[in-house]
């Protein structure tokens, strides 16, 4: 059960990491690079939530 949610929070991430990218080579490399897209997700949140 856990691991099939891990998964879709994985891949959640990720397309959210795509979708935040600005400009061709951060989504290029948001694209290719999977913790590239992930730090751009968490990085967006946490300015979002006011932490940073």
């Amino acid at each position: 059960m856990f691991a099939n949610l891990n998964g879709v929070l994985t891949i959640g991430l990720w397309i959210f990491g795509v979708v935040v990218a600005k400009g061709f080579w951060s989504t290029f490399f948001s694209i290719t690079l999977f913790p590239y897209a992930w730090y751009l997700a968490v990085e967006h949140l946490l300015k979002y939530w006011g932490v940073i």
